[in-house]
């Protein structure tokens, strides 16, 4: 029920997925590629550790800035209803 949205500049129209999925991670804009990388394996890790989606978001974007690393501001996070940030997917 989570769609990730890995490719550069998806925000614009990804509301629209919301009738079918309950979150939509999306980028705001063009993001570097090695930013892309690290905040999907983190955010990926923090899920299968039992994090709930908007923490994993969290972790996944303070990791970016910890490491120096820009566009830690870009991936966003869509939902259908508030409850789902704090879904669990494992």
């Amino acid at each position: 029920d989570v769609l990730f949205l890995a490719a550069c500049d998806t925000l614009d129209g990804a509301d629209r997925f919301l009738d079918s999925a309950k979150a939509v991670i999306v980028m705001a804009d063009s993001i570097d590629d090695e930013a892309a990388s690290k905040f999907s394996e983190r955010f990926y890790r923090s899920l299968a550790g039992g994090a709930t989606i908007d923490a994993s978001m969290t972790q996944a974007r303070l990791l970016l800035e910890h490491e120096a690393i820009p566009d830690s501001d870009l991936p966003t996070l869509l939902v259908s209803k508030e409850d789902f940030r704090k879904l669990k997917l494992v």
